[in-house]
């Protein structure tokens, strides 16, 4: 009787796991889809992620176009070459 017990409580508990990777998953891909509005400063972290991950990877990650907020020329944010981005993290140490 007490094996019986034991499966049951680990297939609870895989049930449980399952349920909440799922709901992250789902919660996660929901906030990858969110609409973020440009501002300045949405675009300076934009621009300040983008330079950190090219210097990081030691490879241009290529995704400026597909990242959110959309419209950061207005605010003379564009693309950054890499001599941009090494001047943008060179206080950080990063270059």
């Amino acid at each position: 009787m007490s094996k019986a017990v034991g499966w049951y409580v680990i297939f609870i508990i895989f049930v449980i796991g399952m349920f909440v990777g799922s709901m992250l998953i789902i919660f996660w891909k929901y906030l990858s889809e969110q609409n973020i509005q440009a501002s300045k400063e949405a675009c300076t972290l934009k621009l300040t992620n983008y330079c950190y991950r090219w210097l990081t990877e030691k490879k241009e990650p290529g995704d400026w176009d597909q990242v959110n907020p959309q419209g950061c020329e207005q605010f003379n944010i564009t693309k950054p070459d890499e001599d941009q981005c090494k001047n943008l993290m060179a206080p950080y140490g990063l270059t």
